[in-house]
């Protein structure tokens, strides 16, 4: 598709429908405060549904990204749309889209996608199949943008700081109170090697020294 014949004026805040190779107009387009410029981002028709200004949002390959679109509906039934890619970037999400209308996907629109990691470098182009209920389908190059222009510095996401983990108790080595107790453990068990043992060797338990008395008066009287 011959993206520079796409109609570029926008009416206040409401880009204005735009003129395909296929001569679709939409009606009654629902106003939208995403203010990105349409000729940074892709464009698909399928049929009487228009998808305009398709771009993907990152800060880096390895950070999240999120899409950024407008999918027109003209006719006057509701219309499911599809958006499946496969590699660099991962996605498959499905929106559905009231009769006469305009659904804006984007951090300021009614649904918002977050692609996390991207896997794609700001500047490449991500090939996005989109498919709308009414049976038609078509394949689209998505431009990859970063913050570095002014309209998108506040929509490219930003990756989600995590906290350092603890290492777990003990790990690494003993903890001072483990430490403390095998040392006091210790010193109580010499201790008592020392006052136990010790005292078999120098006392004599009172019950034997009387018996030993008692024989020795007996021999005695033996003799005698």
């Amino acid at each position: 598709m011959n993206r520079t014949r796409r109609a570029l004026a926008r009416t206040s805040l409401a880009v204005a429908p735009l003129a395909l190779v296929a001569g679709c107009t939409a009606t009654n387009p629902q106003t939208t405060q995403l203010q990105y410029t349409p000729s940074d981002g892709a464009t698909a028709s399928l049929g009487t549904t228009t998808i305009a200004s398709i771009m993907i949002l990152a800060a880096a390959e390895d950070a999240p990204g999120t899409l950024l679109a407008r999918v027109v509906n003209s006719t006057s039934e509701p219309v499911s749309v599809t958006f499946a890619a496969e590699a660099p970037s991962v996605l498959e999400e499905t929106f559905d889209v009231a009769p006469g209308s305009t659904l804006a996907i984007g951090p300021e629109g009614e649904e918002t996608v977050t692609i996390d990691p991207v896997g794609a470098i700001p500047g490449e182009l991500v090939p996005v199949v989109i498919t709308a209920s009414t049976g038609e389908s078509t394949e689209v190059t998505v431009p990859v943008l970063s913050g570095v222009h002014d309209e998108y510095a506040t929509l490219v996401p930003t990756p989600t700081s995590t906290a350092p983990t603890a290492p777990a108790p003990g790990a690494g080595g003993t903890t001072p109170g483990e430490t403390g107790g095998e040392t006091g453990g210790a010193a109580t068990e010499g201790e008592g090697d020392g006052t136990g043992e010790g005292g078999d060797d120098t006392q004599q338990d009172p019950g034997d020294i009387g018996g030993l008395a008692e024989n020795e008066e007996t021999a005695g009287s033996g003799s005698l």
